[in-house]
């Protein structure tokens, strides 16, 4: 059984698409919740985990760095923090 998994990303939702041998599975949509300047700032916070990740390379501090890097740049990327949606917030300007 192969499964296959499609990622479409639009300008203002993500659609994941999850298919097995063909068929669609389900589809999951994220709106975006996060503003500019939040996702700025986590920007910025996820490359000062970087280098600080570089700094403390062989211990336990570089591992949980570099995951706080990734989880600050991904959710960035995709303007999308799943800790928001439960409670209902969003830094995106009103429309």
């Amino acid at each position: 059984m192969t499964s296959h998994i499609l990622v479409t990303i639009l300008a203002n939702y993500m659609v994941i698409i999850l298919t097995v041998d063909g068929r669609i599975k389900g589809e999951m949509i994220m709106l975006k919740n996060m503003g500019g300047i939040d996702r700025f700032i986590r920007i910025v916070i996820g490359i000062a985990a970087i280098i600080l990740a570089l700094l403390f390379v062989p211990s336990a501090w570089g591992i949980v760095l570099w995951v706080v890097a990734a989880i600050m740049l991904v959710t960035a990327v995709f303007g999308s923090c799943i800790i928001y949606r439960p409670f209902g917030i969003s830094t995106c300007p009103k429309k």
